[in-house]
């Protein structure tokens, strides 16, 4: 919509205090600035393209960055972009590593927790209605997910049941067991609290 307003395309930037990590090209894609950063890549999911960034920026002569490891969860496009940029070339930044999901396991061991990335939960909210405003997925605990929804009162109903169907979906996937869903109005005041759609509010060490 701001696109078609101005009658431009609209470009992303991946940019943080350590650094100018990720830029759009032409065709929209985002690519690592890997003429002007190191990129290492922490996979999490090698079969998923889905890493962690360690980033080392050798122009700095301030802040050194060096083997610094990110918090974020990027995903690789598999195919070449057709700008034709020999950077790495990204799909999605799925979110914090702190807020990677755990749900219980429904293999033989009940006690596994299964890993769930902050990605998967957004698309089963958006994906479920083109009337959700505004969201935020808490995990409590693994057996407790809250979901704040800013929807119109007569859609809730229905908004609520489409993303239960895109959730057990979800985790009929996955092998592991959908935690007790809660359903909750928005609150967010901008300015006091960092923007957040998905959440996890319980520590647990990755199990890999």
């Amino acid at each position: 919509m701001i696109g078609d307003a101005f009658e431009q395309q609209i470009h992303q930037v991946y940019q943080c205090t350590e650094g100018f990590l990720a830029a759009s090209c032409e065709q929209g894609t985002l690519h690592l600035n890997e003429d002007i950063v190191y990129v290492e890549k922490e996979y999490i999911d090698r079969g998923l393209g889905k890493f962690v960034p360690v980033i080392t920026d050798f122009s700095r002569i301030t802040q050194p960055i060096v083997r610094y490891r990110l918090n974020d969860i990027l995903t690789e496009q598999t195919e070449a972009c057709p700008c034709g940029s020999p950077f790495t070339a990204i799909e999605h930044i799925e979110g914090r590593c702190d807020d990677m999901y755990y749900f219980p396991s429904t293999s033989s061991d009940s006690s596994r927790l299964v890993a769930v990335f902050p990605d998967f939960i957004s698309r089963c909210v958006v994906y479920a209605s083109e009337h959700v405003s505004a969201y935020h997925a808490i995990l409590h605990a693994p057996d407790r997910l809250e979901i704040q929804l800013d929807a119109a009162e007569e859609q809730q109903e229905d908004i609520q049941t489409a993303i239960l169907v895109h959730l057990q979906a979800l985790c009929q996937r996955l092998e592991c067991r959908l935690p007790q869903v809660e359903f909750s109005k928005y609150q967010f005041t901008p300015g006091v609290t960092k923007l957040r759609r998905v959440e996890r509010r319980f520590k647990h060490a990755d199990p890999s």
